[in-house]
């Protein structure tokens, strides 16, 4: 295409002018910082990441209790990605952190998941009882579907009623106790550590957020 008038030259000269200011602006490694910062690195794990994976009981599956780390790393499921305190990535970008102090919370939580693997694997032990039990009740109502004395959509409706009543027994176990506090001592080193690396512009941005942050029995 030939652009024979001035106005067309212009434009032309104009439009180059603004994708390169956009490329500047916004480029690749700014892009790669930002998905950084939304990875599953920056997740803070704790107690509703063990709860989100003990897996339902149904008409085909046992409840089980996953590990929240698998193969030694940390996979949060999509239904807790960025809850209050659960993940540090929109935090850190309001506090304008610089890539040499994302690499150092990195860091830090590496050592928060090395922290928190003891009292999550403790949480899977205290609560196995009544993840048995709740699947000791699923095989007595799958005996009665097959003996033609409950239909499916009834032991359905059974099956979710100990589905319900056993996260709520799991959520309340006082066995939990000494493990949630471990967990939450994790929390704070965490939160310390990461509150060193800030200079005293971003500690403000970083302690705003702190105590915006709901009541859960860590502090």
């Amino acid at each position: 295409m030939r652009f024979s008038s001035p106005l067309q030259i212009l434009l032309l000269l104009l439009l180059a002018a603004g994708l390169t200011a956009c490329q500047q602006n916004v480029g690749p490694e700014d892009h790669g910082m930002v998905a950084d910062l939304n990875s599953a690195d920056f997740a803070v794990a704790g107690f509703d990441d063990f709860l989100a994976n003990v897996t339902p009981v149904t008409l085909d599956q046992e409840m089980a209790c996953a590990p929240v780390f698998p193969g030694g790393r940390f996979h949060r499921r999509p239904d807790r990605p960025f809850g209050p305190g659960a993940h540090l990535g929109k935090i850190l970008r309001e506090a304008g952190i610089s890539r040499e102090q994302m690499a150092q919370v990195r860091l830090l939580l590496t050592a928060h998941r090395e922290c928190v693997q003891e009292p999550l694997e403790n949480l899977r032990t205290a609560n196995q009882e009544l993840i048995d039990a709740a699947n000791a009740q699923r095989r007595e109502i799958m005996q009665a579907v097959r003996n033609g004395e409950l239909t499916r959509a009834q032991a359905q409706e059974r099956l979710q009623a100990i589905n319900d009543s056993t996260q709520q027994a799991i959520a309340n176990n006082p066995a939990n106790a000494p493990y949630l506090q471990a967990l939450c001592v994790c929390r704070a080193t965490l939160f310390d550590g990461v509150r060193g690396l800030l200079d005293a512009t971003q500690q403000a941005v970083w302690d705003e957020w702190v105590a915006g942050l709901p009541d859960d029995g860590c502090r």
